[in-house]
């Protein structure tokens, strides 16, 4: 991980990579299209 990321950033790949069992491709990409709105 580069010196410049972002905490918020490591904060959700941190909650993301322990949870995998919460999350799909499909859920992302819905949040993602949300938040472009």
């Amino acid at each position: 991980m580069g010196k410049n990321m972002d905490v918020n950033t490591l904060e959700v790949l941190m909650f993301l990579s322990y949870n995998r069992d919460a999350w799909d491709v499909g859920s992302v990409q819905s949040i993602r299209r949300k938040m472009r709105n």
